[in-house]
């Protein structure tokens, strides 16, 4: 398959996974994976028959751009199962990557004071509306913490502090963006 971007140019340096099906139903069984050249194309080879979803992730020159599942999803759940049998090959099973949106900002005490480290997992709002599924996790170091080529989505915020072994900080309680808890 092929991995474009913006104006249809083709994304070099993207991973391509391939995640099979295990005896569970769920997809983790193992995976392969391929780098896209630089006409965007990329091959995977050698796929035991079974049930896959593919995902597209960002790398190279496609740092500003979001993670995708086939056929043009943002979560695994929502992905497209390609079925593979005995010594069968798939052809274009192409993805055109769209920009991610960023989310930055900074985690101060109650004092004003930054936080010196912690983390920042931003969450958003599944396909169903139902949960929210993970999408990205920032680290803070001063205060300071940032997030690019996010899925277009509703995210939420989750703040926890960390000490100086990046251990949780139970001097402070986790919150959510704007004080919530």
């Amino acid at each position: 398959g092929t991995v474009t971007g913006t104006a249809a140019a083709p994304v070099a340096d993207a991973e391509v996974l391939a995640f099979r099906k295990d005896n569970e139903g769920d997809y983790y069984d193992g995976f392969e994976s391929a780098i896209t050249d630089a006409n965007g194309s990329y091959s995977l080879t050698g796929l035991a028959p079974g049930d896959y979803k593919i995902q597209f992730r960002r790398g190279g020159n496609a740092t500003s751009y979001a993670n995708e599942y086939f056929d043009n999803v943002s979560f695994a759940k929502d992905a497209t199962v390609l079925t593979i049998g005995e010594g069968q090959s798939r052809t274009n099973i192409n993805a055109q990557l769209e920009v991610g949106a960023s989310i930055s900002g900074s985690a101060i005490d109650p004092d004003g004071n930054p936080i010196a480290r912690g983390v920042v997992q931003a969450s958003v709002k599944n396909s169903s509306g139902e949960d929210y599924d993970y999408a990205q996790t920032a680290y803070i170091e001063d205060g300071a913490y940032a997030f690019d080529a996010l899925p277009e989505g509703a995210y939420y915020l989750e703040f926890e502090a960390l000490d100086e072994n990046w251990d949780v900080n139970y001097q402070f309680q986790p919150e959510f963006w704007d004080n919530k808890r």
